[in-house]
């Protein structure tokens, strides 16, 4: 009789510390995708310190505008700017320019019909990053040019 309850105790250990691994992997799945996702966009904030991109420039005719962009001193390499166009009836139009500007750099951005139908009245600039996956990331920081 003895013999068979010692095999019975090393049984129902050994299945407590599988319950036990089992329990850690699923805690380990299901906050570890969590955890390196919010590593992942806080490392893109980090990379986007820094860096301002402003319109120093904006005139359009009708529906097309030509923007001119500065890049500020520091920070990382961007993948490119998004650009908003916004009406005076508060439509507003989005156009991706991308590649890096170097920092310090100014830039004339090729000319964009915005297909907005009533006069551009503001332009809005604001630098992107691509992430690992292939999402684009928007830097926080939006910097506006008042369209005379």
């Amino acid at each position: 009789m003895k013999g068979k309850q010692g095999i019975s105790q090393v049984i129902s250990i050994v299945v407590i510390v599988v319950l036990v691994l089992i329990a850690i992997a699923v805690v380990w799945g299901v906050y570890g995708n969590i955890i390196s996702e919010q590593s992942s966009e806080a490392t893109l904030a980090n990379q986007c310190t820094g860096i301002e991109v402003k319109p120093t420039m904006a005139s359009c005719t009708g529906s097309s505008c030509d923007v001119t962009v500065t890049r500020s001193a520091s920070g990382d390499d961007i993948t490119g700017v998004k650009v908003i166009y916004t009406d005076s009836s508060g439509a507003n139009n989005i156009q991706t320019v991308p590649g890096n500007i170097e920092p310090l750099n100014a830039v004339a951005l090729a000319t964009y019909d915005t297909g907005l139908t009533n006069a551009v009245s503001k332009v809005e600039v604001s630098a992107y990053l691509t992430t690992e996956t292939g999402e684009e990331y928007i830097c926080p920081g939006k910097y506006a040019y008042t369209v005379q």
